[in-house]
């Protein structure tokens, strides 16, 4: 049962480095797209890259950060 716990582990681990580079490419276009037109703050350009690499919903109560944002 311990060698599963490891397994699942490792699997966790693989899968949010795979994610974190994907969303720190896209944080790295989003920056180029809306820092300068939008006034986007690096922290909204990190958690809408995350979203939207990881497929995930956003829930915010502020959407004017990220309304100009595909996805």
């Amino acid at each position: 049962m311990e060698a599963l716990k490891v397994l699942d582990t490792d699997v966790f681990i693989d899968h949010f480095r795979g994610l974190a580079t994907a969303a720190s490419q896209r944080a790295v276009t989003l920056l180029h797209t809306h820092v300068l037109a939008h006034g986007l703050s690096i922290p909204d350009v990190l958690i809408a890259a995350l979203v939207l690499e990881g497929n995930y919903t956003l829930v915010t109560s502020n959407m004017r950060h990220f309304q100009f944002i595909a996805g």
